[in-house]
């Protein structure tokens, strides 16, 4: 089965994310220090770590997908209980019902449920096996009232309908949380972005006057500086910048 939590990339996605890490890397070095060592020495560090950057990137997203489509199944079962059928009954209509290629990672999910459903596997732990997987909060989070609600005989729909509303709620809300955050989040990138263009203009209309910087110890320990410098205010600005509802 999947691990949600430990994405493998493919062989394709490690060499590009190689290359991409490698080059920026290299136009950084190669912008602040103008050094063929250190430029080979920052391209060897950028193939090595940009492939680990990437594979989390590409993991949070694969679970924000899933996510996703976790609620639109929660929402296709809700009229389905509705109608009487137990949650076994409404994981098997589901099956029938659903688009692989709308919701292709949930439809994986519904699918070795029902299997396992098949096999007599209680349905909740069926899920708790899923939202150990997947390392989401809200698939876990239903796991446990699911199970809660089984041993306590509780009412399902009910918990169904609640759990979907929530989920709404929080979608909802990170939706706005974005839209105000993405003017900040531009505004990150060009300031990332402004040191280079600055040094770029000024090794063009006048290249005599950085040379300083680049010829002399004093020059070099100020760009070292100034390099910790961007590297740190871009990491605490996405720090800021990401929040979690």
């Amino acid at each position: 089965m999947k691990n949600y939590g430990k994405h493998r990339l493919s062989a394709v996605e490690k060499g590009l994310a190689a290359g991409v890490g490698g080059l920026i890397c290299a136009v950084v070095v190669g912008v602040f220090f103008r050094s063929l060592i250190m430029m080979g020495i920052a391209v060897g560090v950028g193939m090595t770590v940009a492939p680990f950057y990437w594979r989390r990137i590409r993991q949070n997203q694969i679970q924000k997908q899933l996510r996703y489509e976790f609620r639109e199944c929660l929402g296709m079962m809700t009229p389905v209980l509705r109608t009487g059928r137990s949650i076994e009954g409404a994981i098997e209509a589901l099956c029938e019902d659903m688009d692989p290629e709308e919701t292709p990672l949930i439809y994986e999910e519904v699918r070795s449920i029902s299997n396992g459903l098949k096999l007599h596997t209680p349905i909740e732990e069926l899920f708790q096996e899923l939202g150990d997987r997947s390392g989401v909060g809200d698939i876990q989070d239903f796991a446990e009232i699911l199970s809660v609600s089984k041993r306590s005989r509780g009412e399902v729909v009910e918990m169904m309908e609640r759990t979907v509303e929530v989920l709404e709620e929080k979608m909802e809300s990170e939706e706005e949380l974005r839209v105000i955050l993405a003017k900040r989040k531009m505004e990150q990138r060009i300031l990332t972005i402004m040191p280079f263009a600055v040094i770029f203009m000024l090794m063009i209309m006048s290249p005599g006057y950085l040379e300083p910087l680049y010829s002399t110890l004093q020059g070099r320990a100020v760009m070292v500086v100034c390099v910790v410098l961007m590297v740190f205010s871009h990491y605490l600005s996405g720090r800021i910048t990401k929040i979690n509802v």
